[in-house]
């Protein structure tokens, strides 16, 4: 999921700050729309065609509304000027891919149920695919008013929109005394699942207005909008409300109830919902210490207690999370098997059964050096020299330990499920890829290739087509790999797009403009030798089929003899943190076994 906690820190410092320039919308009185909920006028931008901005797909979840199920959006009667975003949901400032802010402090609002509809100039006769994109940000940070879906509406003729959806802890708390009279979906705790289906409910009866095809829709993301989609194709609630998914480096998990709801010490998770109603508890005063607020608690009923939880503020909420913690940072439990909205099963197993999720097409992929973005910002790994450049301490165990942690996440995020669904039998293909371009600029000389490489999140712009402003991502693109990047995002859109068109990415959608027609994407299983599609420039090997498929036999042979990791300790380290990555084919308990037990003398 996207944990870029760091990230946004060093590249800041690079950048002078994490500033995005304005885009220039103008007002374009053709675009007027009329909707199940009221008339909506666009504008147009750089790339030609028409947005939508800031359109409200539900009715704001505040107030009693909080924690409670999406409602229908309520009616306007005037035409709404769709000219700007909508507010970015309640979270913590100063993480990459979230609002910008002082780190630790609570921005956004509760009133943030908003999408936005990007779509190429129409004649007024079609019906194109549409795409709907889920932003990461491990469900906890983002918003979808930070990706920017003009370019690849306009270019390749599709309907792009980008939603909000409820995070951290108002989208997801299962709380026992809340909603306790109340229907499966207010009791289920998945509120921002909740919100996704009811954004592509809304996709459903609105989006032939923009010239949409609803019986043609693809979700589409990265990171923990992708873990969402994945556990979408899971959900009964899905049925009929997309056709086809990208997940762009997920994978899958779903947190039981007990982890989301019991007290810590009843086997829950250290921020699970009734704990959390413990430290807010104490962080008003009302208690004591933890004792005694869970004495306090037990002696009210559901009614007191729901009134609590719904009379503190957003911010209140959110700072509980920083509860016995340096920094807060919204670690709360997030897509809960409540068996209603998501189901009680190991989602693995789920897709190794054709009858337990969606027969849908699936293109699935990671990049090649995912964990990167993490180490790039952890002083265990690089130095910070003069409050902004960075130096890696280790270069060898910096390589070693990405490329473990990496193969790792394609294991669980793309190997393991194309196989599980394969085994079940389904008809619907799936198509993998991995990311490889590593050509970033070299600002202050600054070693970005070596440092970031193709990690986590560095695909999202070429998918969009470089639409993002932000001097992050400027600082990181030069005249030096414009031609490179380009031609390779170009590539990318173009495969995205004919996946969207029909459900098989081929040599993409226009072979006239394919500037790659000979490499064609074949679905996982068709051929052994070439699993999935490498993404790269021509510089780095260019477009090629792969099948060097990950297994855990081979991590563990393969950490045991790596020259790279130059001691038992750094070896043993490499196998703690793939141990405590909660994988169950790996168990913490089979650590001290690991280097014929000479790990026992590195205790996790």
């Amino acid at each position: 999921m996207n944990r870029t906690i760091y990230f946004v820190l060093i590249l800041t410092m690079l950048s002078g700050c994490a500033k995005e320039e304005s885009v220039t919308w103008t007002l374009d009185e053709s675009s007027l729309r009329h909707l199940s909920s009221g008339n909506v006028i666009g504008v147009t931008g750089e790339y030609e065609g028409n947005a939508w901005l800031g359109l409200p797909y539900a009715k704001a979840p505040i107030n009693a509304l909080r924690w409670r199920a999406p409602q229908a959006v309520e009616s306007w009667q005037e035409d709404r000027i769709a000219d700007h975003y909508g507010n970015v949901c309640t979270q913590f400032a100063g993480s990459a891919g979230g609002e910008p802010g002082e780190r630790g402090t609570v921005v956004g609002s509760e009133d943030c149920l908003f999408l936005s509809v990007y779509a190429p100039v129409l004649s007024g006769t079609e019906k194109l695919p549409v795409m709907v994109w889920l932003h990461g940000g491990s469900n906890r940070h983002g918003a979808g008013s930070f990706y920017d879906g003009s370019r690849l509406a306009s270019e390749q003729k599709v309907i792009v929109v980008s939603i909000n959806y409820r995070l951290g802890p108002f989208g997801w708390f299962k709380h026992p005394s809340l909603n306790s009279d109340g229907d499966l979906l207010d009791k289920s705790g998945n509120y921002g699942t909740l919100d996704i289906l009811s954004s592509l409910a809304w996709v459903q009866d609105n989006i032939g207005e923009f010239g949409g095809d609803k019986s043609n829709v693809t979700l589409f993301g990265e990171s923990a909008g992708a873990f969402d989609i994945l556990s979408l194709m899971l959900s009964p609630l899905s049925e009929g409300l997309f056709h086809k998914a990208i997940s762009q480096s997920g994978g899958i998990s779903i947190n039981p109830i007990s982890s989301a709801m019991n007290y810590a010490d009843d086997d829950g998770h250290e921020f699970s919902s009734q704990q959390v109603d413990l430290y807010l508890r104490v962080q008003d005063g009302s208690a004591e210490n933890l004792v005694n607020a869970r004495t306090q608690v037990e002696a009210q009923d559901d009614k007191m207690r729901s009134n609590y939880l719904l009379d503190k503020s957003a911010e209140e909420v959110m700072m509980a999370y920083g509860f016995g913690k340096d920094q807060p940072a919204g670690r709360s439990v997030n897509v809960i098997a409540d068996g209603h909205v998501l189901p009680k099963v190991d989602p693995v197993e789920a897709f190794s059964d054709k009858n337990a999720h969606m027969n849908i097409p699936l293109l699935i992929g990671t990049n090649r050096d995912e964990m990167k973005l993490y180490l790039f910002g952890n002083p265990d790994f690089v130095d910070t020299y003069f409050s902004f450049y960075p130096v890696i301490k280790d270069e060898d165990f910096y390589e070693a330990s990405a490329d473990y942690y990496t193969r790792m996440w394609k294991y669980n995020g793309v190997d393991r499920i194309a196989a599980a669904i394969l085994s079940s039998g389904q008809k619907s293909p799936v198509w993998a890829y991995r990311f490889d371009w590593d050509e970033q600029a070299t600002p202050l000389g600054i070693a970005l290739n070596k440092l970031l490489g193709a990690g986590h999140g560095m695909e999202i712009p070429f998918v969009f087509g470089f639409t993002s402003k932000s001097e992050i991502w400027t600082r990181m693109y030069d005249e030096t790999n414009k031609a490179s990047r380009e031609k390779l995002s170009f590539t990318m859109r173009n495969y995205w797009a004919a996946f969207a068109y029909s459900g098989n990415p081929n040599h993409g959608l226009d072979d006239q403009k394919q500037v790659n027609q000979d490499k064609n994407w074949l679905p996982w299983g068709a051929d052994s030798r070439a699993q999935y599609m490498v993404f790269d420039s021509d510089q780095g090997g260019g477009l090629k089929m792969s099948s060097n498929i990950v297994t855990m036999a081979k991590i563990a042979s393969d950490i045991e003899t790596d020259s790279r990791l130059a001691s038992t300790k750094q070896k043993c380290e490499i196998f703690s943190g793939l141990t405590q990555g909660e994988n169950k084919d790996w168990p913490v308990s089979a650590y001290a076994e690991k280097l014929a037990g000479r790990c026992a003398d590195y205790p996790l």
